[in-house]
């Protein structure tokens, strides 16, 4: 029988400082041909893909709706609940969206940020960043602080310190990867990368 989520969970991370510091790479993703996105499906017969939309919704039987403000315009959605293997629940779905390569030369320490709307199910999901698009690290886990049928907040607004990948680097990617099998949601928004004010403090993620 599908899931239901009946109560939702909420964390969130630990805005510190300053977040209006130079940024040098934005997308808001309001051009719904994501031309600075790579999207990829890796399961062999899956539909389930990342996908462009500007209704904040997800259409499945367990309807989830993006509160936030900038989604209107255009955000990410991985829409497990609406697109996956419903019949028969056995269709592995695995889909990762890998940004272009960004130049990070001359930044001796960068931040991510970007907004987002989790949902937890049985899948396994995570923020990698790379300086060579073949090694990855993980530098930010969704569903790591949640239970089954918990979520996120709504929005969840994460800053991470990616410098020890990024820093300097004349190539430098983002990738979101979700790995499940009819699962719920996961909305991404207004990733950003900047070097951190001097007013920065800790970042927590």
């Amino acid at each position: 029988m599908k899931k239901l989520l009946p109560a939702i969970f909420a964390f969130s991370c630990l805005l510190t400082g300053k977040v209006n510091a130079q940024v040098f790479f934005s997308d808001d993703f309001s051009n719904q041909n994501l031309p600075n996105w790579t999207v990829t499906n890796l399961a062999s017969g899956s539909t389930v893909l990342w996908k462009w939309s500007n209704n904040a919704s997800s259409a499945g039987s367990s309807a989830g709706t993006f509160n936030y403000a900038g989604a209107a315009n255009g955000h990410l959605i991985l829409d497990s609940d609406n697109d996956g293997d419903q019949t028969g629940n056995t269709t592995p779905e695995y889909t990762v969206i890998t940004s272009q390569a960004i130049n990070c030369t001359g930044k001796p320490a960068v931040i991510l940020n970007f907004s987002e709307y989790y949902a937890r199910y049985h899948d396994t999901v995570g923020v990698y960043v790379s300086n060579d698009s073949t090694n990855w690290t993980l530098v930010h886990n969704s569903g790591s602080l949640l239970n089954v049928n918990a979520a996120t907040a709504n929005p969840n607004l994460v800053q991470t310190n990616v410098s020890s990948v990024a820093a300097n680097q004349a190539k430098f990617y983002i990738r979101f990867s979700w790995k499940g099998d009819w699962d719920y949601w996961w909305f991404v928004d207004d990733v950003t990368l900047r070097v951190p004010d001097a007013s920065d403090a800790a970042v927590v993620s």
